[in-house]
Order: C-alpha cells, then sequence, then structure tokens
C-alpha cells in the first residue's frame, strides 16, 4: 500500500485533490486509518489516476470523466465522448481566433488614431453589365471564397468569355438571422450564357454608387462601412440597394493582403 502522500508523488495529483475525488467517489483509497484517518491506496491504482490526469488534460470535467471511467472499456461509448469533445474544442477553438482577431484589430486601430487612415469617397455610375452569379448562405465573411469556388466549379469548360480587366462583385444581400450571412457572388461577362442549377445569368442595370477604394486587407471594411455612414449623412444621401465589393486584385491573385485591391460601393440615392 502507498500512503497518501506517496501515492501523490506517484500520480502527480495533489493531497488535496485526491481528498476531493475521494469525497465525489471517482478515486478512493483502498482503506483508511480508523484512527488517524489517514488514506491508503494500492500501486494498482495508479493507472486509473493516470487516467483522470490524461482526461483532465483533454478538457473533460470531474462528472464526465467519472461517468466515462464507468465504461472505460467501451470503446463505442469512449470514441462518442472523444468526438463531441473535439467538436467543442474546435469550437472554442474558432471562437479564440475570433477573439485573437478583433485584439488584434483593436491594437492596430490605437496606433491608427496617432495617424488615422483617410478614406476618398466618390460619386460614380456603375454601368449596366452581364453577369454570372452564385448566391448563397455563409456563418463566415472569411467563407467568401467557398462561392467563388462554387462558381467556378459550375462554370468550368463552359467557353464563357469574361471581361478583361476582370470584375468580379460580391454582394451582402439582407438577412433575417445575425449567425448566417446571404452573399452573391458575381463575374462580369462579354456574352450572354445559359443559366444552369444555381449558376445565373443576368444583366445588372447601371448603379449609382459611392465608392471607397482602398488597398489592403479586409479587416479595414469595418472602419469604411463606419466612414460611409457618416459621409451620407452630411451629404443627403441614403442607401439604395445591398453594399457591393469589387476586387480588382484579390486573393485569386495574389496572397499579399497588402495587395489587395478593393472597391466598396455603395448604392445611394438623394434624400
Amino acid at each position: 500500500m502507498l500512503k497518501i502522500g506517496d501515492f501523490s508523488k506517484f500520480t502527480k495529483i495533489s493531497i488535496h485533490m485526491l481528498r476531493h475525488y475521494d469525497e465525489i467517489d471517482l478515486l478512493k483509497p483502498i482503506k483508511i486509518d480508523e484512527d488517524s484517518g489517514y488514506r491508503y491506496y494500492s500501486e494498482e491504482q495508479i493507472p486509473f489516476a493516470n487516467r483522470i490526469q490524461l482526461l483532465k488534460l483533454m478538457g473533460f470535467s470531474l462528472p464526465n470523466i467519472k461517468q466515462m471511467l464507468q465504461n472505460y472499456s467501451n470503446e463505442d461509448e469512449l470514441q462518442k465522448y472523444f468526438d463531441m469533445q473535439l467538436s467543442d474544442k474546435q469550437d472554442e477553438m474558432k471562437k479564440l481566433k475570433s477573439q485573437v482577431r478583433l485584439l488584434e484589430k483593436a491594437i492596430v486601430s490605437l496606433n491608427e488614431r496617432k495617424n488615422p487612415l483617410n478614406y476618398s469617397i466618390l460619386v460614380k455610375e456603375l454601368p449596366k453589365r452581364l453577369v454570372i452569379s452564385y448566391r448563397g448562405i455563409i456563418s463566415d465573411y472569411n467563407q467568401e471564397g467557398i462561392l467563388w469556388n462554387a462558381l467556378n466549379e459550375q462554370t468550368a469548360g463552359r467557353n464563357i468569355k469574361y471581361k478583361n480587366p476582370s470584375f468580379d462583385v460580391a454582394i451582402i444581400h439582407s438577412t433575417d438571422t445575425s449567425e448566417l450571412i446571404d452573399v452573391e457572388v458575381q463575374k462580369v461577362i462579354e456574352t450572354n450564357v445559359k443559366s444552369i442549377d444555381n449558376v445565373i445569368c443576368k444583366e445588372i442595370p447601371a448603379t449609382k454608387v459611392a465608392v471607397v477604394a482602398y488597398q489592403g486587407d479586409y479587416e479595414q471594411l469595418e472602419t469604411i462601412y463606419e466612414e460611409m455612414a457618416k459621409w451620407l449623412s452630411e451629404n443627403e444621401y441614403e442607401l439604395n440597394g445591398e453594399i457591393m465589393n469589387v476586387y480588382h486584385i484579390s486573393p485569386k491573385i495574389t496572397n499579399n493582403q497588402n495587395e489587395f485591391l478593393t472597391e466598396v460601393c455603395f448604392p445611394i440615392k438623394a434624400v
């Protein structure tokens, strides 16, 4: 038998935690001295204690660990726990990455207050154009590439003549849920083609827009939206349609975010 102090050294579980495990019936000593109240453990309990430590490192709660150890030989049940935990941790990782991006952006914004970005806002008319489009629902703006890939896959081999230089547009449509984003991606083409499945060919009328052209990553979009909201109010305009991003230099051309060239177009009309 091992005294609780020695068992603690072998398993790297503190004496305090071993007492807690005893209280919740997770890991009980094989003997408690009636006179001193001292706890004793067996060498055979060390592997069991190590399982507890491993499951804790995986992020499982003590109640879950207790249930898992009761069915530890049932591999199917164990697999379910592992799959659920993996899914939960992947969701947590996404949230953490999002929080890191927000913190990084906040730091950049603080630094930019000393040297604020100045965006030039121009009013112009986007000409009438013929496009092929693909529309879908995504859960994050970073997933827009999924829609572009779908459009490219469904138009491959169709001998479509695209406008040169390319004129690629993403339109953010209104949506009734805050968790999903309705986005349409479009490519301007020279001649009419037949609509097939989810790829639609259509003509877009000329549109009066207020435009911000900028170079760099897409993290600037939020600031641009804020600036445009102020500009519209100050110049007696209001939105008259869905906001569009026109990509002149995009990830399909370069991986260097500093080289991205985008026009953010806000359809407008006088108030």
